[in-house]
């Protein structure tokens, strides 16, 4: 993936960030693994049971952002590995990029 070309996993939409997110939980490593046009993949250490996985997300996903966790929602797909999440931060997509892919595994 061309490290300049913003993927069409992260969009803005209504001065919200959208991502769309592949979640693997009960990872040895928390991080992103990979980000491509159709989502972004993210580790947990926690497993998908009681919604541990989920929160383990939002919570990795509000400290690299540095956002308090009610201001990451799930849109959709709570249940699932492939979810949409808004974050409500006034960002550029470049620079949501990059805060991505500097804490790539």
């Amino acid at each position: 993936m061309d490290k300049n070309k913003i993927p069409q996993s992260i969009q803005k939409k209504n001065d919200k960030i959208i991502l769309s997110i592949h979640a693997k939980p009960g990872s040895k490593k928390e991080g992103i693994t990979y980000i491509d046009d159709d989502s972004i993949e993210i580790a947990v250490h926690a497993q998908a049971v009681n919604n541990k996985a989920n929160l383990a997300l939002i919570e990795y996903l509000s400290d690299i952002f540095d956002l308090s966790k009610n201001s990451i929602n799930f849109e959709s797909g709570s249940t699932s590995r492939n979810k949409t999440i808004s974050i409500n931060k006034d960002i550029s997509l470049d620079e949501v990029y990059k805060i991505l892919n500097d804490n790539m595994l």
